[in-house]
């Protein structure tokens, strides 16, 4: 268990321990005493604390996890917007065809999108293995821009983009699918 982890364990007892303390507080008194009432809305005040602190657990145990996927997809955007705009500069220092523009300048237009997305508590996984998955289609951008694998294999690009954005459209809910829910 995380220091985190274990700060928020101690956060949760102690806030169980005062509503215990407040309830014997009520049940020392009647209904009918002056007492009751005060004591009775303390504890109501401390169990609501609890219970927003129950609400907000389970995102405040994701944190770290999600600072991670942060860090991962955003520089696995930006490490394939880099590798593009060295392509790009490639095509012109080495006098390739300018045809090959077709293919990096929207890979580097997607990949500089994408490195501006949102990592949220809830998905954050999936966004890691969404941005993981781009490594792939950076690869064979890669050896199909440089010459190493056939111009075939620019179908296996197109098919790996589509379902890149399809999946973070889809995630995001602003795919026709999604507009429809």
């Amino acid at each position: 268990m995380g220091g985190a982890e274990q700060e928020l364990e101690q956060q949760y007892r102690q806030l169980r321990e005062k509503v215990g303390e407040r309830r014997a507080e009520v049940l020392k008194h009647s209904p009918r005493d002056d007492q009751f009432a005060a004591e009775y809305a303390r504890l109501v005040s401390v169990t609501g604390k609890l219970v927003e602190f129950e609400k907000a657990l389970p995102a405040r145990l994701a944190e770290p996890a999600r600072r991670l996927s942060t860090r991962i997809v955003r520089w696995s955007w930006v490490g394939q917007a880099v590798v593009a705009a060295a392509l790009i500069s490639a095509v012109f220092v080495w006098d390739h065809s300018g045809w090959w523009l077709v293919l990096l300048v929207p890979h580097l237009a997607a990949t500089v999108a994408g490195a501006f997305q949102t990592v949220d508590a809830v998905r954050h996984w999936f966004r890691r293995k969404v941005a993981i998955g781009l490594h792939a289609v950076g690869v064979l951008v890669v050896l199909v821009s440089l010459r190493v694998i056939s111009l075939w294999f620019l179908i296996a690009i197109l098919i790996g983009w589509a379902l890149l954005w399809s999946a973070v459209l889809d995630e995001t809910g602003t795919s026709a699918k999604g507009a429809k829910a």
